[in-house]
């Protein structure tokens, strides 16, 4: 993708007629750019999460619902909580689902 933008980039500084359906092409591009690069931030704090997870639950006893529940109220102030609604769902149905 990142070749993608360099081109057309290259091709939006040169001397030739440019038309409004390549400008809205390279708009597209630099968003999925930005798009790409966010997802992986938001990847990888999923994944630091995740981990910390873990170790909160061994050290504390805190369940795994506990624990989501508090991240939550962390990232719903930084508006990233949508990002563990599917973990606390997953962590509710393992709930539910042991004897």
């Amino acid at each position: 993708m990142r070749e993608l933008v360099e081109r057309l980039r290259e091709r939006a500084n040169d001397s030739r007629d440019r038309s409004k359906p390549f400008n809205l092409l390279l708009d597209a591009a630099e968003e999925i750019e930005r798009l790409t690069r966010e997802n992986k931030v938001l990847s990888e704090l999923r994944r630091d999460f995740l981990t910390l997870q873990k170790r909160i639950i061994g050290e504390t006893g805190l369940s795994a619902i506990e624990t989501i529940d508090r991240a939550l109220k962390v990232f719903d102030a930084l508006h990233l909580y949508e990002i563990f609604d599917e973990d606390r769902a997953a962590a509710c149905q393992r709930a539910e689902e042991k004897p």
